[in-house]
């Protein structure tokens, strides 16, 4: 366990994604341009996710679905699962054809439970995967009411 995840079990340090995803100088699979991603990548998810999510995240019982995206605890796999979501979540953020991300974002925010984040996680990649095959991208639209005949 690094300083870092020491720091936050003390109450010291809050839990972030720079935490979440560790030290790329003690992450021995990353290259030195995979330490720049996941720099980038913690700065990119701090910023989606906001400041003190991941403490409530944990709080509200999704530590064991979180766990599997930081790569401090998990290495290899988690990382790749990070940067799964970040390369989803950029990709919606940065096309302003696909107005998902600020939906996705609320959703997260304001219900960081564990079934919420795998739900909205696995909605980030659909939308992006439809997205990348140029279909028109909604977030749970909301249903037209039920008429009755």
């Amino acid at each position: 366990m690094s300083q870092a995840w020491r720091d936050v079990d003390r109450g010291v340090r809050e839990l972030d994604w720079a935490v979440a995803i560790g030290d790329p100088d003690e992450l021995d699979f990353l290259s030195g341009y995979g330490g720049d991603v996941a720099r980038r990548m913690a700065a990119d998810l701090d910023a989606f996710f906001s400041a003190g999510w991941l403490t409530r995240a944990r709080r509200a019982a999704a530590e064991p679905a979180l766990s599997a995206y930081w790569p401090s605890l998990r290495g290899r796999p988690a990382f790749m699962n990070a940067v799964g979501l970040w390369a989803s979540l950029q990709l919606l953020l940065e096309d302003p054809a696909v107005a998902v991300a600020g939906t996705l974002r609320r959703m997260l925010r304001d219900n960081p439970s564990r079934d919420e984040f795998l739900h909205h996680v696995t909605l980030a990649r659909l939308a992006a995967q439809a997205r990348l095959m140029g279909a028109r991208v909604e977030i749970e639209p909301v249903a037209a009411p039920a008429t009755c005949a």
